[in-house]
């Protein structure tokens, strides 16, 4: 099991997984994709560094507002729908390519492919709900079932029916099979927190987030947007730039490696830190001092740091390349911690400190 507090993105690949053991990976934040489990709090969403906020539902004492018991009614009236242990089909890839090809964004070509080849592997406990006009299948959702908790997957629906609102509609039968079988909670993904596709999750009701500080579940109604980890990260590391400025040429960029320790091969001590900010580029141009802000220890770290370029690196190179010039494109390993600190001063005495030396060490040198 992995440790509470560790790297921003953390990866495991499981051969087989009890469902207490599902519970407990749910309730830290993670989630799977094939046979991967993973737990990601940063992500690139159209070229956008963006946090992901974390949601699940508790279900005790759980009811549905007035319009999702209308949707419910409304879509029951005329749609049938089975709740079967998963079992791929042509019939199932037929509708998700109906789906693919209208979906504003990447998907991979097939339903197989989305899910990592892992639809036949049996690792988790995987069902399926389907939808029905008559005999022709309009939605589908995937989820797994742990031993208290249900983890919603993925949906998709036949766009020609999308007034039915099906993706949120099978959500809410995902939620009914959840009660029926006296499961503690619905764990429904990440949302975007400024991004309007995923807030239909929100739709839902008595929504907890997983806080990214204190990794606890809020009630949703506590959330505060200004205060997601992205939007406090460019907050600090902006006023740590704006004082250091008067003395060094330092830069923020974003980081495009911040999963680098779920998709590399190699371990090592990879910057997966999705803000940077660099402070100083040492006379070799490989090692670089530059500071992050660790939202969880609300502490400025600073680190000196190797640029790798590793042959054997799982990134492709021409999405990083398109990233703006406003995105770190070197791949960085931490060779040494410099400073951990709360306010931004011993991150100032101690560069002053350093470029005492640093003069000292030149004076020398040049005595000599």
């Amino acid at each position: 099991m992995p440790e509470k507090y560790k790297k921003t993105a953390q990866s495991l690949y499981l051969d087989e997984i009890k469902g207490s053991e599902l519970d407990n990976f749910l309730a830290m934040g993670w989630y799977r994709m094939g046979p991967t489990i993973f737990s990601i709090f940063y992500i690139f969403y159209e070229n956008q560094l963006l946090s992901t906020i974390w949601l699940r539902t508790p279900l005790k004492q759980y009811t549905y507002s007035k319009s999702l018991k209308k949707l419910l009614r409304k879509n029951g009236s005329s749609l049938t729908h089975v709740v079967v242990p998963f079992k791929y089909s042509k019939e199932l890839d037929d509708l998700y390519q109906k789906y693919r090809h209208t979906f504003k964004g990447n998907l991979p070509d097939s339903l197989d492919e989305y899910m990592m080849n892992s639809l036949g592997l049996g690792i988790y406990d995987t069902y399926l709900v389907k939808v029905y006009e008559g005999e022709q299948l309009i939605a589908c959702s995937i989820f797994d079932q742990g031993e208290n908790t249900l983890a919603s997957i993925f949906g998709f629906y036949d766009p020609s029916y999308s007034v039915m609102s099906l993706g949120l509609y099978t959500m809410l039968l995902e939620i009914e099979y959840a009660i029926q079988h006296e499961m503690e909670a619905y764990y429904i993904g990440y949302f975007i927190p400024g991004n309007p596709r995923f807030d239909y999750k929100l739709r839902v009701g008595n929504i907890e987030y997983l806080d990214f500080k204190t990794r606890e579940w809020i009630c949703f109604d506590a959330f505060e947007y200004d205060q997601t980890p992205i939007k406090v990260v460019r907050r600090k590391l902006k006023a740590l730039h704006s004082k250091l400025n008067e003395t060094y040429d330092s830069r923020i960029y974003q980081n495009a490696f911040i999963d680098a320790n779920i998709i590399e091969f190699f371990p090592m001590k990879y910057v997966d830190d999705p803000v940077i900010l660099v402070i100083e580029t040492l006379s070799n141009s490989q090692t670089i001092i530059l500071c992050i802000y660790d939202v969880s220890l609300e502490s400025y770290k600073m680190y000196q740091c190797q640029i790798v370029d590793s042959p054997f690196s799982r990134y492709n190179r021409d999405w990083v390349e398109a990233l703006d010039d406003q995105t770190l494109k070197d791949q960085l390993v931490i060779q040494k911690t410099l400073k951990v600190c709360k306010t931004i001063a011993p991150i100032e005495r101690w560069l002053n400190e350093a470029k005492v030396l640093s003069q000292s060490d030149k004076n020398t040198n040049s005595a000599t």
